[in-house]
């Protein structure tokens, strides 16, 4: 009989220990479960693949969360294949036995971290900075500081390594207002962290693929910025052109782009003023984009009329160009399925010489 239980608990044991194995295996096949459809997805998944990043044991990998400095000086050890060093750089309570001890004194032997600027300790359980980041990131790829100008808004002499970081397009800076902020002191998430240490990644195989790549990537999403050139004319009927808005850069630009302006303090305008080239001007129809004519030779995008044609009465009395004003018009850019909206203010001069 004590044969028997003995048998019947053995085969629950190895039952039991095979279920747990199998659940373990399709846990780990199936990845990190609270990626999906997150931005950053891809960058993840495949830095979880090469076993460089890891999930918690609920096999999360928490994108949303900052990511700390031992976190994110792991990352990088594994991502840059250093050989592990021990050492007693910091002073921290508990370093000693700090999970991420032997992380952190290997980049101090790389010369990634410097001792100095950290002071007596690390802090590894506190969040990373942008500019901690990126700093530990071109020292561990060897970048040579760049003395270029400065492309970050909110720096006033930023560290020649994060100009080089972006000018290797390892970085790409917040653009705000057709600003490019840094934004140095701002935390950094896990989901940001797996894109810069992905991009580490691909640098570090190849450094003028990765930048000819993000070259190509960068010029097809982005749009050329217009140069305008506002030409002024006299006229005493309300027949004639009294501005005329040009693009001077003009040559710039291919056939898949394609324009539309609008006024915005006048918006009466819009009803029958003149968005395509040739005269008389006709009703606007604002479902149609002024496509750029390769064949135009001037960049003529717009011209101002002292008085509508085609307008209503009310429109007539209500707006007529007159000495000193200023008329702000919105030109938006388009280029496939992206758009970037450019302002222009057109002063009327005083006086002005006649047609």
């Amino acid at each position: 009989m004590k044969r028997i239980v003995s048998l019947i608990i053995t085969i629950s044991l190895i039952f039991s220990f095979s279920a747990s194995a199998y659940a373990d295996s399709m846990a780990s096949a199936q990845g990190l479960t609270d990626i999906k459809d997150h931005w950053a997805e891809k960058e993840i998944k495949d830095l979880y693949d090469k076993k460089i990043i890891t999930g918690n044991t609920k096999g999360e990998y928490e994108p949303r969360r900052e990511i700390t400095r031992g976190e994110f000086v792991t990352l990088l050890v594994k991502v840059m294949g250093y050989n592990l060093t021990d050492g007693s750089t910091f002073k921290d309570m508990g370093y000693d036995k700090y999970w991420a001890k032997k992380s952190i004194e290997t980049l101090v032997t790389e010369g990634v971290i410097i001792p100095y600027e950290w002071g007596e300790n690390f802090w590894g359980t506190a969040p990373i900075t942008r500019e901690q980041m990126t700093i530990m990131m071109a020292r561990a790829l060897k970048l040579e500081p760049s003395a270029n100008k400065n492309p970050f808004f909110d720096m006033s002499e930023p560290d020649g390594l994060l100009v080089k970081a972006y000018e290797e397009f390892l970085i790409k800076g917040i653009d705000k207002d057709g600003k490019t902020l840094f934004s140095p002191f701002g935390l950094t998430t896990k989901a940001e962290a797996a894109t810069i240490i992905a991009r580490v990644l691909e640098y570090k195989q190849n450094p003028s693929a990765y930048k000819a790549k993000m070259e190509a990537e960068k010029k097809a999403n982005e749009i050329i910025e217009p140069e305008f050139f506002v030409d002024y004319k006299y006229a005493n009927t309300a027949a004639v052109i009294v501005a005329e808005i040009f693009i001077t850069n003009y040559k710039e630009y291919d056939s898949n782009y394609s324009f539309k302006v609008e006024c915005i303090n006048y918006p009466q305008v819009n009803k029958s003023w003149i968005d395509d080239m040739g005269v008389p001007p006709f009703l606007v129809n604002f479902d149609r984009w002024r496509r750029y004519n390769p064949k135009q030779e001037d960049g003529d995008i717009y011209h101002l009329q002292k008085r509508p044609y085609y307008a209503d009465e009310e429109i007539t009395k209500s707006f007529v160009i007159e000495p000193n004003m200023e008329i702000e018009f919105k030109i938006t850019v388009k280029k496939g399925n992206i758009s970037k909206e450019f302002y222009l203010t057109v002063n009327i001069p005083s006086k002005v010489m006649p047609i």
